[in-house]
């Protein structure tokens, strides 16, 4: 498809392009590919940030695609968000007791008294002091302004975290700290959080189950432990190949695997299997056939011709 901006043509992307995969109550689900991959879109989409040209996304039973008004809005304040950039996403003039109190005011039309205690109540929750509440966003630290989303995305009690890049730019002691703090929010409230993320070694941590992007598509899903101790897609083989070992520890996996070449443009993705261009192991049908998903566990699913071929499938 093209478009015009300011009188050039323009083609058009398909960031995420026939996704389908589920999520549980209670259930944590890792998403996890290379920069452009679409993982940030897919987010946007289930929260509704970002309408699909077509599809269909299920919550609860009801397909939010078709709701509009009132209905979009009781939907919003089940599905909250942990934005990629926390201090950009807090208005620099309101203190942070504002900021988190916004949804308060906005769906529950509380009183002042009670979002005081309110707001205090889930600052403490994320492991800050209810002092923080008389701070602006330029006053906290990184790890800090990511525990105040934290804390607003909780305000209303939602059932679904879309967490996007939650540790990002963050060291690996403040990353370890807001990790203990989602967990420990996760097992008290039994939330169902979508995480996404460039690390590996979170998502290892965090999530029960991988879902793997490349280039707009899933290649491969599964519980946490098959993804890591036995993947079947060559990229998830070397995006896990590429993960740092501590000396001395045993390798993951065993297959070696390194991504070679770049990642081809979305605009214009190659034919057949979106990876072969960078596979190791491609076969002439790679580069003809876009490779269906097939379970080759139960719950353990992978797109790749090899996989189907080895399997007699």
């Amino acid at each position: 498809m093209l478009s015009r901006v300011l009188g050039v043509k323009s083609e058009m992307v398909k960031a995420v392009d026939d996704l389908t995969f589920d999520i549980d109550e209670g259930e944590i689900v890792g998403i996890v590919g290379e920069t452009g991959c679409g993982k940030t879109t897919l987010g946007k989409s289930i929260l509704l940030l970002i309408k699909p040209v077509e599809g269909k996304i299920f919550f609860e039973g009801e397909n939010i695609l078709e709701l509009s008004g009132k209905g979009i809005r009781q939907f919003r304040r089940q599905v909250q968000i942990v934005p990629q950039d926390p201090v950009g996403s807090l208005n620099p003039r309101m203190k942070i007791k504002n900021a988190i109190a916004e949804p308060l005011r906005a769906y529950n039309g509380m009183y002042h008294e009670k979002i005081e205690e309110t707001v205090g109540n889930l600052l403490k929750t994320v492991d800050l002091s209810p002092e923080y509440g008389e701070k602006y966003p330029f006053q906290l630290s990184g790890g800090e302004a990511r525990r105040v989303t934290v804390a607003r995305s909780l305000a209303l009690h939602p059932k679904l975290i879309i967490c996007d890049e939650p540790t990002s730019g963050l060291d690996f002691s403040t990353s370890a700290k807001i990790l203990n703090v989602v967990k420990e929010i996760h097992d008290k409230f039994n939330l169902t959080y979508a995480w996404i993320s460039h690390n590996l070694h979170e998502v290892n941590y965090i999530s029960d189950r991988i879902l793997v992007m490349y280039l707009g598509k899933i290649v491969e899903i599964g519980k946490t432990s098959d993804i890591f101790t036995n993947p079947a897609h060559p990229y998830t083989q070397g995006l896990l190949q590429a993960v740092p070992r501590f000396i001395g520890r045993k390798s993951l996996t065993q297959k070696k695997v390194h991504l070679r070449g770049e990642v081809p443009s979305p605009i214009n993705p190659p034919p057949g299997c979106r990876f072969h261009p960078r596979c190791a192991f491609r076969m002439a049908k790679c580069m003809e056939v876009e490779p269906m998903a097939v379970t080759i566990k139960e719950g353990h699913k992978v797109a790749c011709c090899r996989v189907l071929s080895n399997s007699g499938m």
